[in-house]
């Protein structure tokens, strides 16, 4: 950092920074701030749930109890929350948020409030501009009613054939409209 201070004060200075309750959130604000210029009509807004396993921690706070992705099994860790804009013929990605919950904080209400509060924050910084893309997880009740209540446009993948869609009255699987939509360049 090229400070004329010896470096165990530069460690120092930087740690009680670290320690601000505050900084997360000011960061948060600031990468939001920053990345919602770039965020156009039809930008891709990645939505990606995933998990940070803490393998060797036993101290550590509010560690809670997380399906390890990389390893298919239960650990311990923190379940994360990471969205970032795409743009389909770009080759950046512009990150916008990215965060931490664990389900032993006293805070704590429900993964469903979690990625809800997420969406609304992206959303509002970008005045609702994009497409959420979501993965498996994404087509549960407690995340398509909000994102049609909010009139977000939306992407997600969705399990088998356990949810039916409303078409033209009829209540349909995913894979019956696929099927009945017209390819012409299949």
């Amino acid at each position: 950092m090229e400070e004329n201070i010896s470096i165990k004060k530069t460690e120092e200075r930087l740690s009680r920074q670290l320690g601000r309750r505050s900084l997360g959130s000011i960061v948060q604000h600031n990468l939001l701030k920053e990345g919602s210029s770039r965020i156009h009509k039809d930008t891709l807004l990645i939505f990606d749930p995933s998990d940070l396993r803490k393998k060797y921690a036993k101290k550590m706070e509010n560690l809670c109890t997380i399906r390890d992705g990389s390893e298919k099994e239960l650990g311990t860790g923190y379940w994360l929350c990471h969205v970032v804009g795409a743009e389909l013929q770009g080759e950046s990605v512009v990150p916008l948020y990215g965060g931490l919950y664990s389900t032993e904080s006293s805070d704590f209400m429900s993964e469903n409030r979690e990625w809800l509060s997420v969406i609304d924050s992206v959303s509002k910084a970008v005045s609702k501009r994009g497409i959420w893309v979501m993965d498996r997880g994404g087509d549960r009740n407690e995340i398509l009613g909000p994102l049609l209540d909010r009139r977000l446009r939306f992407l997600i993948r969705m399990v088998g054939g356990r949810r039916h869609l409303e078409v033209g009255g009829k209540g349909k699987t995913p894979l019956e409209i696929a099927l009945s939509c017209s390819c012409p360049y299949a």
